[in-house]
């Protein structure tokens, strides 16, 4: 069972709304606003203070400040978005290598099979010349002297 009913709840609203209108009341004068800019004005002098001790601290010990390490992850960026530029140009040239060495490798078979018909043709040549050298006909002339 709740230990809450419906008359605990609203005697905590009335509450609640009794405390809002106190603090309100007391925070809405210009000696709570004065008090209050001055407090925060000693803070934040305080906050510049300890920064500055910190800094000098750092730099005395030669170590890393905030500012310096978010620069130094700013560059660590920028130098990741340039090696993922590259290292998308090296994909392409490889792969345009890649091709390439297809290619030369097709016409190498090519010229390989056009060397091996020329080498064919030019036995062929040869044995046609042997045998017309050896037998009647010579040099394509028959038996036509020459005059003078």
């Amino acid at each position: 069972m709740c230990p809450f009913d419906g008359d605990s709840a609203k005697v905590y609203k009335k509450m609640e709304e009794d405390l809002n209108r106190k603090i309100r009341c007391m925070t809405n004068s210009m000696t709570f606003v004065k008090m209050a800019g001055e407090a925060m004005d000693t803070h934040l002098n305080h906050v510049v203070a300890i920064r500055n001790q910190s800094q000098k601290w750092l730099d005395r010990n030669n170590l890393a400040s905030r500012n310096d390490m978010a620069d130094m992850a700013k560059r660590i960026i920028r130098h990741e978005d340039r090696l993922d530029l590259l290292d998308d140009e090296l994909y392409d040239i490889l792969t345009e290598v890649k091709s390439h060495r297809i290619q030369l490798r097709r016409l190498t078979d090519e010229l390989s099979e056009i060397a091996e018909e020329l080498e064919c043709k030019e036995k062929h040549l040869r044995k046609k010349r042997n045998y017309t050298r050896s037998g009647g006909e010579k040099h394509g002339r028959k038996g036509k002297k020459r005059s003078k």
